[in-house]
């Protein structure tokens, strides 16, 4: 288990409660102790990510194809493009089993994707992977 998350930010874009408390359960199974921000409407996004008052951008944006407003494919391209927002990692989730949404995504830049169509327990294990390496390759450091 690794316990460097306190400086670790995430920001996950998902409008469905039940996967909202399905990540939060994740993350709490990992002991995750590092801020956690959830937006449920895809046009809240681009104004989170680039508030001036923000320190920083999120470590991890985990974000949801099928969000209300900008949905997650046309964000995902629209970060790709700014370069305040082309490095952060993105994991898209999709309760859809569809390829050509999955090979998109992973054209337009995405890190990873997660079918939510999975049994949850290995949806946990696939989201908890994903989210340890990410902090795992945030908290190198490198001379």
């Amino acid at each position: 288990m690794i316990k460097n998350y306190k400086d670790f930010t995430i920001l996950h874009a998902e409008d469905d409660i039940c996967d909202v408390r399905m990540m939060q359960r994740i993350l709490t199974k990992m002991q995750y102790q590092g801020e956690y921000h959830q937006l449920t409407i895809g046009d809240q996004i681009l104004p989170w990510m680039n508030d001036v008052k923000r320190r920083k951008l999120p470590d991890l944006l985990i974000l949801d194809i099928s969000l209300p407003g900008a949905n997650g494919i046309e964000l995902l391209e629209l970060l790709r493009k700014e370069e305040r927002t082309m490095g952060v990692p993105i994991i898209m989730m999709s309760g859809s089993n569809s390829l050509r949404d999955y090979h998109k995504c992973i054209a337009l830049g995405a890190n990873a994707y997660i079918q939510k169509t999975v049994e949850i327990a290995q949806l946990e294990l696939i989201a908890q992977c994903f989210i340890e390496g990410f902090v795992h390759q945030t908290s190198q450091r490198f001379i």
